[in-house]
């Protein structure tokens, strides 16, 4: 049996109850030579059997239990700590076997193991921690509390730069003082957290001295601070900010912390300059708001100018140029002019009378007189009558909870869009009828226009062409944004259009989305 053992590659001895070697194999006779006496004396050069503080001595435990034991022990050899698995197990005659094999390498690849797993939840946290977030004080506080969260004990902040000046500030920070923080303006190149903005490369300090280059070492020594972790926070290879991680404790921080805060400095940085594209585009659709808020109370100011000229001048001069070829029309029955001339005048008379229609039509639709006397169903009703029956096409108007009337605000969106929306039916949509059906509740007013035209595909219309297809649509939209609402139009090829709006019944501030993303 013997001769066996010797084989295995595993330093391996037997003994006896009383501790005495009666084999040592090649593997263990290489590293020790041949000796003999107790396995404490030849193995663990010990003068008694092994006991506390390095280990309890096994063999008792098997010679109790009468059954195979196995540990592992922890040991330094020069300046690094190293790992031994020790198995014993009982043979015949009171003798035991134990084999020792150096699992150092092993317990090493668990430990890069388990470090790599810690990285990646800690990244995972922190990404969704901040996913999702617009705010940037939000992303920078959730972010902050979450590290800390994970370098327990250690206090910290995040520092962002300001590119016009090429100053860093902290914007949020926790555990440390408001004197620090007003100490703390600096500089890019200046310092650990300025050479860190500067160079984009982490820093390390296990234990902070006066040569460490920090700027304003004495704010950190008046906080207790020992050592440190400086990372940029990157996006695209640029520098927007630092992040700090600081201890009490000198030597807190090791290498593979450093390279997670790197890792965590990427991701902090992409949601940072995110969240500033995000405050800028939002920024950007407030001015738009504005500026179409304007826009659209420019154009009914000048509708209303224009369709009072019209009215007060033209429609007046077309009236009585009507009336004149009226009386001439008269008066040539007694003059006896020739048959051409009396053609003449006639057809005249005829283009005055239908140019005086169609003035009085364009008058009413650049701004409808029944939209401010009446109120918004009388002026709907009117634009049905107006166009779609004078186009043989048939109507169904609905209205239900109409009595009271709506901010001028609503009620012009409200009519503008019934007026673009008769218009597209009219030109493009070869529809036999159509339904308006509106609607208002204590909260909100429901447009609904349909036709049982030919319809369109709403994904082919993403922008306004160049000829002008699609600004009718977007225009709806645009109105019903201003006063708060949203609206959704479906249509597919052969089955008609609906155009459905939302409007709350008093005008509120907000800037909604398109519910419908087809639409």
């Amino acid at each position: 049996m013997y001769g066996l053992l010797d084989y295995i590659e595993d330093e391996l001895f037997v003994i006896d109850n009383s501790y005495n070697v009666k084999f040592l194999n090649r593997a263990l006779k290489n590293k020790i030579g041949s000796k003999e006496g107790k396995c404490f004396e030849i193995v663990e050069r010990r003068s008694v059997p092994c006991g506390p503080p390095i280990w309890e001595c096994p063999v008792r435990r098997v010679i109790k239990e009468k059954k195979g034991v196995s540990f592992i022990h922890p040991y330094h050899e020069g300046d690094g700590l190293r790992y031994l698995k020790v198995s014993i197990y009982p043979l015949e005659e009171d003798s035991f076997v134990e084999i020792r094999r150096d699992v150092s390498a092993e317990r090493e690849l668990e430990r890069h193991i388990i470090i790599h797993h810690n990285h990646l939840d800690a990244i995972s946290r922190i990404s969704s921690a901040v996913s999702g977030l617009g705010d940037l004080r939000k992303i920078l506080e959730t972010a902050i509390d979450t590290i800390l969260e994970i370098f327990t004990g250690s206090i910290g902040g995040i520092l962002l730069l300001d590119e016009k000046k090429g100053v860093l500030r902290y914007e949020v920070y926790r555990g440390l003082s408001l004197n620090f923080i007003e100490g703390m303006e600096v500089k890019k190149g200046e310092g650990i957290s300025g050479s860190v903005a500067e160079r984009g490369e982490p820093i390390l300090l296990s234990e902070i001295s006066d040569k460490s280059g920090v700027y304003r070492v004495d704010l950190l020594k008046k906080e207790s601070i020992s050592s440190m972790v400086s990372v940029p926070l990157k996006a695209k290879e640029k520098v927007v900010g630092v992040l700090n991680v600081m201890s009490n404790t000198p030597n807190r921080f090791k290498r593979e912390d450093m390279y997670l805060l790197s890792s965590v400095g990427y991701q902090l940085g992409m949601a940072i300059e995110q969240a500033r594209l995000y405050e800028r585009l939002r920024n950007a659709r407030e001015r738009y708001k504005k500026l179409l808020e304007v826009a659209m109370v420019i154009q009914e100011e000048e509708r209303k100018r224009i369709a009072r000229e019209l009215h007060d001048e033209t429609s007046q001069n077309l009236t009585a140029l009507s009336l004149n070829l009226r009386a001439i029309k008269d008066m040539m029955e007694e003059e006896g002019l020739s048959k051409d001339v009396k053609e003449l005048i006639v057809k005249s008379h005829g283009i005055a009378v239908d140019a005086s229609v169609e003035l009085t039509r364009i008058i009413r639709e650049l701004r409808p007189t029944l939209l401010d006397t009446l109120g918004l169903p009388a002026a709907i009703n009117h634009l049905v009558e107006a166009n779609l029956k004078s186009k043989n096409i048939d109507a169904e108007i609905i209205f239900n909870e109409m009595e009271e009337r709506l901010s001028p605000e609503t009620e012009l969106a409200l009519f503008r869009i019934t007026q673009e929306a008769l218009s597209n039916i009219i030109r493009h949509s070869k529809a036999k009828t159509a339904r308006i059906y509106l609607n208002c509740d204590e909260e909100e007013c429901v447009l609904r226009i349909e036709d049982d035209g030919i319809g369109f595909n709403v994904q082919d219309i993403k922008t306004i062409e160049e000829g002008g297809r699609g600004a009718g649509l977007f225009g709806m939209k645009e109105r019903v944004r201003l006063i708060g609402g949203y609206c959704n139009i479906d249509s597919k090829p052969g089955a008609g259009t609906k155009i459905t709006v939302h409007v709350p019944k008093h005008k509120t501030k907000g800037d909604e989305e398109d519910k419908d993303p087809d639409s």
